[in-house]
This record gives C-alpha cells, structure tokens and sequence, in this order.
C-alpha cells in the first residue's frame, strides 16, 4: 500500500514538474492494474489533459464512474467530479475558484473535537446547509476516508450534504477518534452516549442511523425525544440476537476479525457488495482496516450482534423513514421490516437489490424520499 501511494505521489511530482506527459504511458499502465485508485486515476486525466488530449481524459473518467459503480456502489468523489467540470471547461490552468463558489462536499469537512462522559475525544465533522442532520457511524468508519469519497456510505452522504447540514463523526476508538489508552466499552450505552454528546453540540436534529448504528439511533430517539426531531434508518435492525440468529456464524466473525483481519474483512465485503470482484472486494476491505485495528473492529462487530432495542421502539415517536434492500445479506430485510412495524410513526421503503448500502443506481431515489422525510 505505501509503495503504490509513493507512486502515485511521483506522477503528482512529476506533473508539478512539468513531466506529467513524458510518462502518460506508465500512469495509464498503473491505472490499468489498479483500477479503483482515484489518486492515480486523477492523475492520469490531468497528464492527458496537459498533453492537449481532453478527449481521452474525459473518457478515463467516464470508465472510471462506470467501473466505481458497478463495483462499489459509488459515485466519483466531489475532487473528482470537479477536476471533469474543469476538464470540460478547458479551465485546469486557471486561479483555482474560491471555496465559497463551490457547492458543500464532503472534501471540504470542518472537523473539531467533542468530549464524551469518560473524557475520550471523539472527531466531529460538518459540511453544507439546511436542515439538520447527524449520521451516526456504522461499525467503524474514518472521516479521512468518508472526505476522501472512499468509504461505501460516501456517494449518499455527498448528495445529501448538498441538501442539509450535515454532521458525521468518529466514534471512539476509530477514524480520527483513535488514540489515548484502549476504548474498553463498545456496547450500545456508550456508543447511545456517545451520540449523545453529538446532538447536544449541535442542538435537535434528524438523525441517520445506516447499517449497525440503527440501534444506538433508537436507544437514543427513546431516551431523548428532545433531541432528535426525526430518523431515517437505513439497512439496519432492532435485535441482534434475532437478526442474527446463528451464535457460531457470530463467533466465526468476530474470531476472523480479530486473528485474521485481512481475511476476516474480505470476508464481510463480500457480503457488503455481492458480485463485486477482486479490486472492489480489497477496496472495501482495505477501507474496513484502515478505520480500525483490528481488536477495535472485533469489539464492535461483537456489540453489534448483542444490541436489542426491540422494547424501546414503542417509545420513539419521532416521525421515521425506513430504507431496506430485499436481498441485503449483511442485515436480513426482516431488519428493517421489524423496525418499520415496532416503531408508532414510520413509513416503510423496501428497495430492490442485494445491496447492503446505497448503490449508486438508487442515489437519486433514496436522496429525494430523504431530503422529502426531513421537509
């Protein structure tokens, strides 16, 4: 991995230099055997581009939208789509625009830190404005790859940064929350805590629960209704044990996780995106990995199957979205079918697919019933 980032950190040095078109080969050779690095593959374009070849710079744009969504789900990143525009534009050798003519995008995140009730700092990040809206992280995950466009959840959170003011963070222990001495509680009452301290920095807000942080948005919605004014869950559960109900699956999981992070990892991206092959499949792993070490990953995989909220859903009564894919094989839809139905004010939306988080082919839809939930 650092070997191919120095690479890539040679062609940008090259093209400062001037060089960019004396390699344009090699950079389209390293493009070729490594077709989801987007560092290399913006690089490519502006060395086609320096060579007066617009045309064939666009197109390696265009391959590489359709290569990133048939594997991942996702969409460009916002640096990415900017560097087209100014393709199209002919406008790479003028001023860089001034941040406040662009539109929100997650590379463009404001990050502080919060304290939670233990002392740990937790990162905390927002971008865009509208209405509020905090996302509450999955099993792990890192502001730098969510900014970076790399991290599965990304395509969605840019489009709705561009509709709200949104706030992601880092729970403790992984991201730009890591460091101090080991977290030693993972389970649901920390991490409800922890979101806690999140929504009392950025007063009511609605509240996007994705994947395994459906529960803590629950516990929270049933603790502090004051807080949270509105939820859109989705590809998430109420109960842990009944989700997932094979104790030896669970185990298996975990242990991998834990002594085996690489493969442990594979393992779960394959079932985050079936179908994917090998380059998707060591992206999502490699994003898996570079969120968390893997003892952290492990003890929160393991809350993750111990969380059971079904006895609080009666108690949230803030209006709520649910968002399910039918053949979603990391969270069963029966998931999202149990919370839709336990909780007093929700409207149910299944999705077609075998997707666990949103596919860049539904963005459109999925954004529009979001932003229509939060008006």
């Amino acid at each position: 991995e650092l070997r191919l980032a120095v690479t890539e950190e040679r062609f940008e040095a090259l093209a400062a230099a001037g060089r960019a078109t004396a390699v344009i080969g090699e950079i389209e050779a390293f493009v070729a055997a490594h077709p989801l690095r987007e560092r290399a593959r913006a690089a490519l374009m502006r060395a086609l581009y320096a060579g007066g070849r617009h045309a064939d710079a666009l197109r390696h744009y265009a391959a590489y939208r359709e290569h990133l969504a048939d594997e991942l789900g996702l969409e460009p990143s916002a640096a990415l789509q900017r560097l087209e525009l100014d393709v199209l534009r002919h406008g790479l050798d003028e001023e860089p625009r001034a941040p406040g003519r662009a539109p929100a995008a997650l590379d463009r995140l404001q990050v502080r830190y919060l304290r939670r009730p233990d002392g740990r700092r937790i990162a905390v990040a927002e971008v865009g404005e509208g209405p509020p809206l905090v996302v509450a992280p999955a099993w792990v995950s890192s502001l730098d790859l969510i900014a970076a466009g790399r991290d599965p959840r990304a395509s969605l959170l840019e489009r709705l940064a561009r509709g709200t003011r949104l706030t992601v963070y880092d729970r403790a222990g992984t991201g730009l929350s890591r460091g101090g001495a080991p977290v030693t509680d993972h389970g649901l009452e920390a991490s409800t805590a922890e979101l806690e301290v999140v929504l009392e920095h950025t007063g009511p807000a609605a509240v996007l629960g994705i994947s395994q942080s459906g529960p803590v948005v629950v516990a929270l919605a049933a603790r502090r209704p004051d807080l949270v004014s509105r939820l859109v869950l989705f590809g998430t559960y109420a109960d842990g044990p009944v989700t997932f109900p094979s104790a030896a699956l669970r185990a298996a999981a975990v242990g991998l996780v834990r002594a085996h992070p690489r493969t442990g990892t594979a393992m779960l991206a394959e079932l985050y995106r079936p179908g994917a092959g090998p380059d998707g499949a060591q992206h999502l792993a490699s994003v898996l990995r570079e969120s968390a070490d893997p003892e952290t990953a492990a003890a929160y995989l393991s809350a993750v199957y111990d969380a059971d909220v079904t006895a609080l859903l009666s108690e949230v009564h803030a209006p709520a979205l649910v968002l399910h894919y039918r053949g979603d094989r990391v969270i069963p839809f029966r998931g999202g079918q149990q919370l839709a139905e336990g909780l007093p004010d929700a409207r149910f939306q299944p999705l077609d697919g075998d997707y666990h988080l949103p596919d860049a082919s539904d963005l459109d839809a999925i954004v529009d019933a979001v932003l229509a939930h939060l008006s």
